[in-house]
């Protein structure tokens, strides 16, 4: 199994065993815990646990994606996507880890310096179906939230639903 690890510097694809805990990309052991909902209140460098709504492409290298926090609700991103840049950790329910999060005005683009999974890419990236249950969900999400409204009940129940789609058998 490969998972990604998205930097702004170094994109590299990184293999990983079993459930993809490798401590090489900061998912085995972390510096600083978020805390229990994953997720920081106040605007500087922090690292928060977020799932990918949904993604608008802006030109050839970069793209605007949707991200729902605990803390935050719904936050844009400024994306650097590259060629050799891993595309698949923004699919839609991504669970992922952004380190170093910054948002310089409240309702402003955040950026981040790396994203890593929280969450291994089991079967929705593989299976149709729990791909387009994903597509969906996401869907749904992004038409009936607004912007900064933070929802930390409707987070934990997305997050659970993620986590049900990646484990569970069929």
């Amino acid at each position: 199994m490969t998972l990604y690890r998205h930097s702004l510097r170094n994109p590299t694809a990184v293999s990983g065993a079993g459930l993809g805990l490798n401590t090489s990309m900061g998912l085995g052991t972390r510096k600083r815990d978020p805390g229990p909902s994953g997720a920081c209140t106040r605007l500087d460098a922090s690292t928060i646990k977020a799932i990918v709504i949904g993604s608008i492409p802006y030109n050839d290298t970069s793209r605007v994606v949707r991200v729902l926090s605990a803390d935050q609700g719904m936050i844009p991103l400024w994306v650097r996507t590259g060629k050799k840049s891993p595309k698949a950790i923004w699919h839609p329910l991504s669970a992922v880890e952004l380190a170093n999060f910054r948002r310089k005005k409240q309702d402003g683009l955040g950026t981040f310096t790396e994203a890593s999974r929280a969450l291994p890419a089991i079967h929705i990236l593989s299976d149709a179906r729990r791909s387009a249950v994903a597509f969906f969900i996401a869907e749904v999400l992004d038409k009936s939230m607004s912007e900064d409204a933070p929802m930390p009940e409707v987070f934990k129940l997305v997050w659970k639903t993620v986590e049900l789609l990646e484990t569970e058998d069929s």
